[in-house]
């Protein structure tokens, strides 16, 4: 494989970025129904997708829905959100693609509305909820088996609003008109206002009553008071205490003791967050639905390769399905060169200002990871060009094809990199050219 042999280095590039968890393999839908949604005697129309029945639980289209209600829906692709603002109660709803809760914000704070089943994406990419989810945005929901009808009359959860024209009763009330009385007569007596300010100056200097002063009630319910303190040291252990807590965060008047715990509980959110990104991370890399891209070819430049770090004393690489897919996307985009079919043509071509690790859109190597949604970590990129050579059995071409890279510095820095978690690896080939592809990732 010498003298048509063309190597090239390749720095590991791509900065670390936010992750974008993957979702899970949902059971299957039941479409044997016909389901219609009335909302308030209305019927919505349900189009691309219809409302069905999963584990007995109705679930609805959200956004057909929720526009139906006259509330605005906006999808937040980053953090799989969708976000919906009802103008009738002034209130906004967060949602999240697989997570069994939303966020309901109203002007008094936040809070944690938990979901026996979690809304998520279906396989028409509309995003489904459960029917219990309506009821908490606006109003009362019922369920007719007999037309197979969901039911939503919104009159139901505003009482508050037709109550509100009683409330001006409350200014006729002779207890208000009273009070100014209270003053006057204070003044009478010059030795209450002496003795009032003694009394309290000496209880907030007596050091085994120091919750006197704050006379506060704090912003949490007891049960939420309660759940804080068993978390407070250990920190949120699932995706719905973190929800939990950014909800806590947002109510006003919390006292002394609920900052506390809340300060105690912040300082365990770093770590937290560090193992669900490693979680979801390893999840996309060790994906099986890429395996039918793990080929005798890739596992055998695999072995190679653990076998070099192990020479010089570092742990193995794991083979990554997911790596293994790009690298034979990249493969198949280095056999488009242009013009390129021997290897003095390749050195004129590359002479010329062009970078074999520039995929044929103008990008770089390395943004195919985020074409097939991995935004995470380093990754590395090392590619073997080969011109007029007899196409070699997979694995006798996966040896002399890895050792060939381990004598290039710049190929060998990738291999032999200890940040390096993964690897995938592929190869692809025409009649005048071959080309192989390992991608390393951390």
């Amino acid at each position: 494989m010498k003298g048509s042999l063309t190597k090239k280095a390749t720095a590991a590039v791509l900065a670390a970025a936010l992750l974008a968890s993957t979702a899970p393999v949902q059971a299957a839908e039941s479409h044997a129904r016909d389901i219609t949604i009335t909302v308030d005697g209305r019927t919505i129309p349900q189009t691309d997708q219809k409302a069905f029945i999963k584990d007995n639980r109705t679930m609805v289209p959200l956004r057909t829905v929720m526009e139906g209600l006259n509330m605005g829906v906006e999808w937040n692709n980053e953090n799989r959100s969708i976000t919906v603002k009802n103008p009738a109660k002034a209130e906004t709803y967060t949602f999240y693609a697989d997570k069994p809760y939303f966020l309901r914000y109203k002007k008094t704070g936040t809070d944690f509305i938990k979901l026996d089943v979690a809304p998520y994406i279906t396989s028409s990419n509309r995003t489904v909820m459960p029917l219990r989810a309506i009821g908490e945005t606006y109003g009362k929901v019922d369920w007719n088996n007999d037309t197979s009808t969901v039911v939503i009359t919104g009159t139901a959860t505003n009482p508050v609003q037709p109550q509100a024209p009683t409330n001006p009763v409350q200014p006729a009330n002779p207890v208000q008109p009273a009070i100014p009385t209270q003053p006057s007569v204070q003044p009478t007596n010059p030795v209450q206002p002496s003795v009032t300010p003694s009394k309290p100056s000496s209880k907030v200097n007596t050091p085994g009553n120091p919750f006197t002063p704050p006379v506060q009630k704090g912003a949490l319910t007891s049960e939420e008071l309660a759940w804080l303190k068993d978390h407070a040291q250990s920190g949120p252990q699932t995706e719905e205490d973190l929800a939990r807590y950014e909800a806590f965060k947002t109510r006003k008047g919390l006292s002394s003791e609920e900052i506390d715990l809340m300060n105690a509980f912040a300082r365990q959110v770093p770590e937290f967050k560090k193992l669900q990104d490693q979680k979801t991370h390893a999840k996309v890399l060790e994906d099986i639905q890429y395996q039918s891209y793990v080929t005798p070819y890739s596992i055998k430049v695999f072995e190679e390769t653990n076998n070099y770090r192990a020479m010089n004393g570092l742990k193995p690489l794991k083979l990554s399905p997911f790596l293994c897919k790009a690298a034979s996307i990249r493969a198949n985009e280095c056999l488009k060169y242009p013009n390129v079919k021997t290897i003095e043509e390749f050195r004129y071509w590359r002479s010329q200002g062009n970078n074999s690790h520039t995929r044929p859109n103008g990008m770089p190597s390395n943004s195919i990871m985020r074409d097939l949604g991995y935004p995470w970590d380093t990754t590395g990129e090392n590619l073997l060009s080969l011109y007029n050579m007899p196409l070699l059995e997979a694995e006798v071409a996966a040896i002399e094809d890895t050792r060939d890279l381990y004598e290039s510095p710049g190929h060998r820095a990738n291999m032999l990199n200890p940040n390096f978690t993964y690897m995938g690896a592929a190869r692809a080939h025409t009649t005048y050219s071959q080309k192989s592809i390992q991608f390393f990732c951390s």
